[in-house]
This record gives C-alpha cells, sequence and structure tokens, in this order.
C-alpha cells in the first residue's frame, strides 16, 4: 500500500515514479478518506482500461475527499468573541486553515455542504439565487444601484458588522452578481458597480450574502474572521471540514479510464 496513487503530485519515491497502463487497476481502501487529487498520465486500451476501483478492499467505499479537517470547533464563549452573533449560544466558532487552491470558503459535516447564511432568509438555502425571496429595490432605486448604492433598512442592518458579507443584485441578463461591500451607513449599504447594470424597467432584487446576524439556521455559517467562522451545526451533523479547493479526478484528455 502507498500513502498517495499514481497521478496524484503529492506522491512521492516509487509511486511517483510508476506509469500506469492499460489493464492495471489502482484500488482504493473501503471507508478510508483519501485527501489528493489524481490526473492520469496515459490511457488504456478499448478491451483493457485503467481502472480506479474505491471497493473490495477495506469496508464499504473508498472516498475520494475534497475537503480538509478544520483545526477546531468549540461552543462560542460570547456574542463578542463569535462576531457579535445574537444567538451565540447555538453557535460554534470554527477556526481553520484558509485553502491555498481557492478563494471559496465552504464548510462541510456529515449531512453534506454546508451554507452560507444569507438575508433575507430563503426557503430553501440550496437556491441562493432565488430573487422571489430577495429584498425589493425600488425601480427608482436603479441609477443608484448602477453606482453602488442601495437604500435598503433589512439589507443594511444585515450586512453591519459582516466583514465577510457581500451584496447579491439581479442584474440585466437574469444573473446575480455578487459584490464587495465598501461601507455601510444608516439604510445604506455602498459596493462594488463594475459592470452593474439593473432593469431599467422594473423592480430590482438584492441580498446579503455572508450575514453574521443572518446565521439563523441549522447547517448555516457566516465567516468573521480570515480563519474563522460561526456555524450553526445541524443535529446528527457530527465534525465538520473545509473545501479544499482539490479536484478528484482529472483524465486530463486521455481515454479508457473507469473510476467505480
Amino acid at each position: 500500500p502507498w500513502k498517495h496513487a499514481p497521478g496524484d503530485p503529492d506522491a512521492v519515491s516509487f509511486a511517483k515514479s510508476v506509469v500506469l497502463q492499460g489493464g492495471d487497476t489502482v484500488q482504493f481502501r473501503g471507508g478510508v478518506r483519501y485527501r489528493g487529487s489524481i490526473k492520469t498520465s496515459a490511457s488504456g486500451v478499448a478491451d483493457s482500461p485503467i481502472t480506479f476501483k474505491g471497493s473490495g478492499w477495506g469496508t464499504g467505499r473508498a472516498i475520494i475527499e475534497g475537503a480538509d479537517a478544520i483545526v477546531s470547533a468549540v461552543p462560542c464563549p460570547s456574542s463578542a468573541s463569535c462576531g457579535g452573533a445574537t444567538n451565540w449560544q447555538n453557535l460554534l466558532l470554527v477556526t481553520f486553515n484558509v485553502p491555498t487552491k481557492t478563494a471559496y470558503i465552504h464548510f462541510f459535516d456529515g449531512l453534506g455542504l454546508m451554507y452560507e447564511s444569507l438575508a433575507p432568509t430563503l426557503p430553501d438555502s440550496f437556491l441562493y439565487d432565488d430573487i422571489d425571496n430577495y429584498a425589493t429595490i425600488p425601480l427608482s432605486q436603479g441609477p443608484a444601484a448602477n453606482a453602488g448604492t442601495i437604500t435598503n433598512s433589512q439589507l443594511a442592518t444585515a450586512a453591519q458588522g459582516s466583514p465577510y458579507a457581500r451584496v447579491l443584485i439581479w442584474v440585466q441578463g437574469n444573473q446575480i452578481e455578487e459584490r464587495q461591500i465598501s461601507s455601510v451607513s444608516g439604510s445604506t449599504v455602498q459596493f462594488d458597480s463594475t459592470d452593474i447594470k439593473s432593469y431599467d424597467d422594473r423592480d430590482g432584487k438584492a441580498a446579503i450574502i455572508g450575514s453574521v446576524k443572518a446565521v439563523d439556521t441549522p447547517g448555516e455559517f457566516a465567516r468573521i474572521a480570515s480563519n474563522k467562522a460561526i456555524v450553526y451545526p445541524r443535529p446528527g451533523g457530527g465534525a465538520i471540514s473545509i473545501g479544499s479547493g482539490r479536484g478528484g479526478f482529472d483524465i486530463a484528455g486521455k481515454s479508457y479510464v473507469t473510476v467505480t
């Protein structure tokens, strides 16, 4: 057994030197989380593919894991230490190593993907671009929105005190643009307006993603520092991990490669 599979850039020694050929099988151990990426370096042949197999050794199926363990997760000791969250007693303070292969921060538990908080709260967090449940921005505010300003007390309250919150704004082409917030004052939110073109014949729609105040449902989170976040744990969710940005298998233009 090797720690890294052939084709993994982190492989060393013999595993690094192996060049797979048609008929070769790379067997992953069932039940083990393999934290790595595999890029195939050769093709198999029609009646003898190169096979990556995840069952038949160990227990259950192998797991090609795109996430890493977090550093720690502890109950929030206070509102102040958890970004000012008002429901801090329900939350975990999570410390993590910032991924180097992706700019996105996403957490997972045993139940799957966790969701960055949204304000207004949506009926289904998976459908983060559900504009029917966004805040309405009157048509008269269209020019201001194009210049990077929205006036809405609900959105401003959600953005206030959330250093990693962003604006989600509905624009022409039926697209949702995500923009960094530059300032919040009173009921006004200012943001990067690059290429923002609101509709000029209907009301607009906007939301705040990553709001500390909006972490109010199990499975949600918000980042409060470069390497810290607050997470509302889900019952039965178990350990939390963070997406690494790693891919699993990159077939890389090769042929007759089987992954089971």
